[in-house]
This record gives C-alpha cells, structure tokens and sequence, in this order.
C-alpha cells in the first residue's frame, strides 16, 4: 500500500520539476549571466610587450638597480654559508629546526633547485621574451635588407638552450658526443667542447645582432657582462684546488650572467623603442638635431602631408587681371585696387600674353 502510494507522488514531483525550474529562472533564480567588460578590455586593445619597457633614463635605471639588487641578495645568501662555514639562519629553537632547514636549503648554492637557480632562469626567459620583441620591431624597418632582424631570433634561441642546460645535462651530452667522436676531450670531463661552441655561437650572434643597433652602447656592455659571468662559471670546473667551493661559485656566476642577459635585453628593447619613436640621440653635429639637441623623428615616423601633382593640369587654371581692362580698378569683393597690386596684374597680364 505505502509503494502504491508514493508512486504517483513521485512522478508528479518529476512531471512539476522542469515547470519549477522554469519559474526560477523567470523569477531572476536563473544561472548567473557572464560579466560586463568595457570596450578597452579587448585584447586588441592591450598594450604590447614593447609598450611596457621603461623608456625613460630614471625609470630604466630605476628597473636595472632593483634587478641587480635582488640578484646580488640572492647570490649573497646563498654564499654565504660555502665560503664563511657559518649558517645564514642560527636555529634558536628546536622546534624551527625543520623549517629552518628548509629555509637554508632554498638558498644553498651548492644544491639544485634553489632560489638563485629560478631566479636565474626567470632572467633567461626574460632575455629570450626581449631578444623576440627586438626582432618583431626590427622587421618593420624600411632599409632592413639584410636580415639583421634573424639575429635577434638566433639569440633568443641561445638564451633558451642556455636555460635548458641549467636544469638538464645538455653539456655532458653535447661534450660526450663530440668526445667520442673525435677521441680527443678538452679540458675537465671535456667541457671545453662545450664552453668553445657556446662562446664561439654567442659572439657571432651578439655582434651579428647589437653592431647594428643605433644605440648599442648599455646592450653591448650588459652582454659582455654576461658572456664574461658564463665563462667564469665554466671556468669553475677546471680550477679545483683554486676555487674550493666550485659549485657555489659558479652556480653564482651563471646567476650573475643571466641577470646582465635580461637587463642587456631591456636595454635593446628601450633602445630600438626610442629609435621608432624618434627619441634617440642624433650626431653632435648636423642639419638634423632639433630644439634642445634632440633628433628629429625620422621620415617613417613624421606624419606624411598630402600629395600635391606639381602638373599644371592638376590646378585650376590661373585668371589674369588687368588694371585697365575694364573691372574699373575693383577687385570681386568691392574693394579697390592699389597701385602696386593694379601694376602687378598688368605685369602678370603681359606675361600671360607672351606665353
């Protein structure tokens, strides 16, 4: 009897549920409707990478101190316990031992996946990000003829084998193989391999890529920078009995290259925005510089007036009035005619005639 009596029950309650849902979602119970953007949240309308790169002196000076600053803390605490034999942290009470620990574990040099090391490659894939957006703005050039554009893409490329070889044992595989076939290993396990091809590639490509540049002056310097941090952080493997604490110091010096690769991207980055935007520096001497020693924006970026045909068949043509001939010395809007403008139309007039 109890089944029998909830059967229909049951199926009025499936038969009104749709209708339930139907009065909710009329009542304003409905889903929740998506969010309202404004117009300028289009992603077409958010500016570039380009567009974010501090172009003035203070602000980029201000962007490089933090960058150093924070690299130079990192690589600070971590060296510090390797070369002084004291810990960072003192333990003030067993129960932070564990975190403490941890603590000094994050920053050690000595070990893998630490602080330096992402901070070092948080710099590479900044400074393989900046190479690309250097070289989506040197293709717009006008003159670029030569592919000096490609450069920038190759170094972009070096940057990100760079960072690979920092979490994987790209050098040992590539020293190996040529090793092998060759039978002739260079320097400590044949890293020398290694360290000739990435320094051999780099210079090609750094001066394939910065020569060009209109000012290439804080790139240049920020780059070799980094490409001396490398050599020293590879050199590391072949002064063992120099460098007691090897690891550490060339973790640190790959720490300290990676910082100067991104900050020399920022610094190419700001350089080819301010050369579009026609704020570089101009020559010290020249026709060119404006009001206040700064250069004129180039012929790309000057707003363009309209053309004009220089035919005479595209101007209307040109009505000569004579003083004497009849118009009683007035011109069409009533006013009378001087003397010098009545002996200038007869000059015209004359002239008209002999042509």
């Amino acid at each position: 009897m109890s089944t029998a009596a909830t059967a229909p029950a049951r199926k009025s309650r499936r038969l009104s549920l749709p209708w339930r849902r139907a009065g909710a979602a009329a009542a304003g119970r409905g889903p929740r409707p998506p969010g309202a953007y404004a117009p300028e949240a289009l992603p077409e309308r958010q500016p570039s990478l380009a567009a974010l790169v501090p172009t003035s002196l203070g602000r980029f000076v201000a962007t490089v101190t933090i960058v150093v600053v924070l690299t130079a803390a990192v690589i600070g605490a971590g060296l510090y316990e390797p070369l002084t034999g004291r810990s960072l942290v003192p333990v003030t009470s067993p129960r932070f031992a564990a975190a403490v620990d941890g603590l000094r574990r994050c920053v050690d040099l000595r070990r893998s996946g630490t602080l330096g090391g992402w901070i070092g490659q948080l710099g590479l894939l900044a400074a393989a990000v900046g190479a690309l957006v250097v070289r989506q703005l040197r293709r717009q050039r006008l003159d670029d003829r030569r592919g000096r554009s490609a450069a920038w893409g190759w170094l972009a490329v070096l940057f990100l084998i760079t960072s690979c070889a920092g979490m994987l044992p790209l050098g040992s595989v590539y020293t190996g193989l040529l090793s092998g076939m060759t039978g002739m290993p260079l320097a400590a396990d044949g890293q020398g391999w290694w360290i000739l091809s990435a320094g051999s590639a780099y210079t090609i490509v750094f001066l394939w890529a910065v020569l060009p540049l209109y000012e290439r002056a804080g790139t240049a310097v920020w780059l070799g920078l980094s490409l001396a941090a490398w050599a020293c952080a590879g050199g590391c493997a072949w002064f063992v009995e120099v460098v007691p604490q090897r690891a550490a110091v060339g973790q640190a010096a790959w720490i300290a290259g990676s910082a100067c690769a991104a900050i020399a991207m920022l610094a190419a980055v700001r350089s080819v925005v301010r050369e579009v935007r026609g704020l570089a520096r101009g020559p010290a001497t020249g026709a060119g510089r404006g009001r206040g020693g700064r250069a004129e924006p180039p012929e790309s970026t000057r707003p363009q007036a309209a053309a004009v045909d220089p035919t005479p068949e595209a101007s209307p043509p040109t009505e000569y009035i004579d003083g004497d001939s009849g118009e009683d010395g007035f011109e069409t809007d009533g006013r009378p005619l001087s003397k010098s403008e009545r002996k200038r139309l007869r000059k015209l007039a004359r002239m008209s005639r002999a042509a």
